[in-house]
């Protein structure tokens, strides 16, 4: 949800209300978990239990927001970081371990955060959703 409510703020030129971005999060491109799926599926190994299906890189909220403009080429001016307070017992640090699914399987992470940025702004110019 964060990365289009971004995205569609800096378009429509809108002040997006943030907390202060102090969380960590495990940012994946849908693309790369698709090819997880599909990598698991496909394996023909008896695969069985979880498998995190991440980048295993730490990446703050408030980084995140400031590289969706740097990439879009537009200042932070419009992010209102600390306008919304953050959940009560929040999990500030929410990042993955890939190594299983690495070694299991030929899948690992493509995408860094920035391609993932520039894709999931040309697929919302694609499908109109950036008004």
């Amino acid at each position: 949800r964060l990365v289009p409510q971004v995205i569609s703020g800096i378009i429509g030129n809108r002040q997006v209300k943030l907390s202060k971005g102090t969380q960590f999060r495990d940012f994946t491109y849908v693309e790369d978990v698709a090819k997880a799926i599909v990598e698991i599926a496909q394996s023909g190994e008896n695969l069985c239990g979880a498998y995190n299906l991440c980048t295993g890189n730490a990446t703050s909220v408030r980084r995140l927001v400031e590289t969706i403009c740097d990439v879009l080429g537009k200042g932070h001016e419009l992010m209102k970081f600390g306008v919304i307070e953050m959940k009560q017992g929040e999990n500030l640090w929410m990042v993955g371990d890939n190594k299983r699914i690495i070694s299991d399987t030929n899948w690992k992470p493509e995408h860094s955060l920035e391609e993932g940025i520039i894709k999931t702004y040309e697929w919302m110019k694609q499908e109109g959703v950036t008004s």
